[in-house]
């Protein structure tokens, strides 16, 4: 359970929140909802500038990653470093960034997050060229096909666990030493516990049209922007008292940090196991 998050068939309150298919998401934990970007989470609210900051995105190519690497670069990052299977869109979405003429470095590595080594790597190579890596969004991730339990094929059930759990692990620990999502989100507080000076954030986009949702023949009904200026607005002072924590990036930031006492003072918003032992 995360506390503070009504069940899945808990009927919302707020007249705001009609998706097209509420048996796919959480009732919000905001009342006001949002569907694309806003100026609270806009690159270009000075608020939340990363000027001279470092930034990984592992899954970068397209979609969310792609759109995210593009707020940082116009957020004023430094440089945007972004990894993924396709170097033909890992070129074309570093080209993007070059193409702002913001100053920003951009650089593309080929490699897949199940691949320890190779993360390890890019990872140490990024070091040595810029010093430090300031903020990592591990953003790659895998759907299986859409189908009936009976009709579903196992290596494609398991490769989904892979890139969303162990490639998720791998770029945590490349980052700091050289069941699918939700055993992500878990990661996510046991990281921050061991790393406390740290912050750390689990995010769910929400149903949006990539190339990876695709599979789940649902409609999107958020832009990639949203998910993408969430991740600037995590990474600015603003957000601190998120730490540990998991959110949709529909949520208003503002009603957050208006409720930030409450979020903190009653540890909600975590995956903990509550009456036991």
């Amino acid at each position: 359970m995360i506390p503070g998050i009504p069940p899945r068939n808990t009927t919302p309150q707020s007249p705001i929140f009609q998706p097209q298919y509420p048996q796919l998401v959480f009732p919000p934990w905001t009342s006001t909802t949002r569907h694309d970007t806003y100026p609270a989470i806009s690159p270009t609210n000075p608020a939340l500038s990363s000027k001279g900051k470092v930034i990984l995105i592992t899954g970068g190519s397209s979609g969310i990653g792609a759109a995210t690497a593009i707020s940082f670069a116009k957020s004023g990052a430094r440089a945007v470093i972004i990894t993924g299977r396709t170097e033909k869109s890992l070129a074309a979405s570093a080209a993007a960034i070059k193409a702002l003429g913001l100053g920003c470095e951009a650089r593309y590595f080929v490699a897949d997050v199940e691949d320890a080594p190779r993360i390890e790597t890019i990872f140490s190579a990024v070091s040595v060229e810029f010093g430090k890596i300031d903020v990592v969004v591990s953003n790659a991730g895998y759907l299986p096909d859409h189908s009936l339990l009976k009709d579903a094929h196992l290596e494609d059930w398991w490769r989904a666990f892979q890139v969303n759990t162990l490639g998720g692990f791998t770029v945590l620990q490349a980052f700091f030493y050289g069941a699918s999502k939700l055993v992500a989100v878990k990661l996510v507080q046991d990281a921050q516990g061991e790393w406390p000076e740290r912050r750390f954030f689990s995010v769910q986009p929400g149903l949006i049209d990539t190339e990876t949702s695709s599979k789940s023949n649902v409609p999107g009904e958020y832009t990639v922007d949203l998910p993408a200026g969430l991740s600037v607005w995590l990474a600015s002072p603003e957000a601190d008292f998120l730490k540990w924590r998991m959110l949709w990036a529909n949520w208003d930031v503002e009603e957050l940090k208006s409720k930030e006492e409450e979020i903190v003072d009653g540890d909600l918003l975590k995956i903990v196991l509550n009456g036991w032992p």
